[in-house]
């Protein structure tokens, strides 16, 4: 993707594994998901709650 230049986008959490198990990360992943859906696809996006915070997580 990058060599074709289309921007990536991806999420570490820094207390997870190979999985998201934790209900803290399964709360932002989804949140995460829900605002990359509507930006790509259209629509409408909660705005995330204190707990669903995932900015510090980009990379």
């Amino acid at each position: 993707m990058r060599k074709t230049l289309l921007p990536v986008e991806y999420l570490v959490f820094p207390n997870g594994g190979h999985d998201i198990r934790r209900p803290e990360n399964v709360l932002r992943l989804a949140a995460a998901t829900e605002d990359f859906l509507a930006r790509h696809l259209g629509g409408r996006c909660e705005p995330p709650s204190k707990e669903e915070e995932w900015d510090s997580l980009q990379q």
